[in-house]
């Protein structure tokens, strides 16, 4: 089975929703009758990961039209046997090629592209999807509540993480040395500060460390991670009583990420706005206590609170009870985790080629 893919991120673009297509299409690529998959990215990469066999991909940034038009050339051509979108801003193409040459459709839905209702040309095209797979129960309930999709073929795909790349280990020397962390309980935060509606909590935290810092002294906050939003930020921390407690790390290198949970004792994320979350399991998978919130797709890494702490981010008092617990928990790698790894989403991947396009497979084979 040969595959079309049709994306936003290329295969090295940053942050959860292309690090989630990677984790797709490497998975979709272990299933035994698809032998090849050709992306064709909207934007350029931003960083290098490794492709797996079988990959190929062609980034197409610019005009709209240009990109739709090549989709179309390609599938003309090559006839791929079925086209994998996504985003679902990218779904009238992939509807419209599904109209002229009858290829069946794979729509991945990640988060907050598909919480909220689109325009009647997404909503007709979203409709002509086979399968729709969404990252979390979270995103797969706001998507449905829109789209008017038959929820028989709208599954829960959860992100996976990789296991043996995150594992506990001891606090990495040059980062305590980095930010001044010597001596310190670390509580870290990793995720990007976009602002407008995707908050990620950081202001919440920020209100709630003043009384943090009374019963834990030794307290101090680290975030990683950029955005348009990260000046604001910066600036009512050092407006604030606890600006000597709290470190703005920044973007930082894919290869440092497993220092920076090993440099921390515990990582907090109160979002609203997380599709899934796979800085928790990657946390987790580091031996560090994680918080999320119960008003997004958190739930499902954190398995519904027995992986690590819930809390309303919008409810001071539950966030600080939450913040509380979580500094008083030990580090450990729960056994939870197995459920999430990349070979339980490949054998999932491979359950759901089989059951939604059999006729495919058999052309293939």
């Amino acid at each position: 089975m040969r595959v079309l893919a049709l994306g936003p991120e290329s295969f090295g673009g940053f942050a959860g929703m292309a690090q989630g297509t990677r984790d797709y299409l490497s998975g979709l690529l272990t299933t035994p009758e698809v032998d090849e998959v050709l992306l064709l990215a909207r934007n350029p990469p931003s960083e290098s990961f490794a492709r797996p066999d079988g990959l190929s991909e062609e980034c197409l940034p610019g005009n709209p039209a240009r990109y739709a038009v090549e989709a179309f050339r390609r599938q003309a051509r090559e006839r791929f046997d079925l086209v994998v979108c996504v985003h679902v801003n990218l779904m009238p193409v992939a509807a419209a090629l599904k109209a002229a040459f009858g290829v069946p459709v794979w729509l991945m839905v990640h988060g907050i592209d598909a919480w909220e209702p689109r325009g009647p040309l997404r909503r007709r095209s979203v409709a002509r999807a086979d399968l729709v797979t969404a990252s979390s129960r979270y995103t797969r309930e706001r998507f449905l509540a829109w789209s008017g999709v038959d929820p028989a073929r709208a599954v829960v795909l959860n992100n996976p993480f990789h296991p043996e790349r995150f594992r506990p280990g001891e606090k990495p020397e040059y980062l305590l040395e980095r930010y001044g962390l010597r001596g310190r309980k670390v509580l870290l935060t990793l995720g990007s500060m976009l602002g407008g509606d995707r908050f990620k909590g950081h202001n919440e935290i920020l209100d709630a460390l003043p009384a943090l810092c009374e019963s834990h002294p030794e307290l101090a906050w680290l975030v990683v991670g950029g955005g348009a939003d990260r000046a604001r930020i910066e600036a009512r921390v050092a407006a604030s009583d606890v600006a000597d407690r709290v470190t703005f790390a920044g973007r930082i290198p894919e290869e440092e990420k497993r220092d920076h949970y090993l440099v921390a004792d515990a990582f907090a994320l109160p979002s609203c706005t997380e599709g899934f979350g796979i800085v928790y399991l990657e946390a987790a998978a580091c031996g560090l206590p994680v918080l999320g919130s119960v008003r997004d797709g958190s739930r499902d890494p954190l398995c519904d609170g027995e992986l690590g702490v819930l809390v309303d981010p919008r409810d001071p008092a539950d966030l600080l009870r939450g913040l509380e617990e979580l500094l008083q928990r030990e580090r450990r790698v729960p056994p939870e985790l197995e459920r999430f790894t990349f070979e339980r989403l490949a054998e999932r991947m491979r359950a759901l080629v089989a059951r939604f396009f059999p006729e495919e497979r058999r052309r293939a084979a």
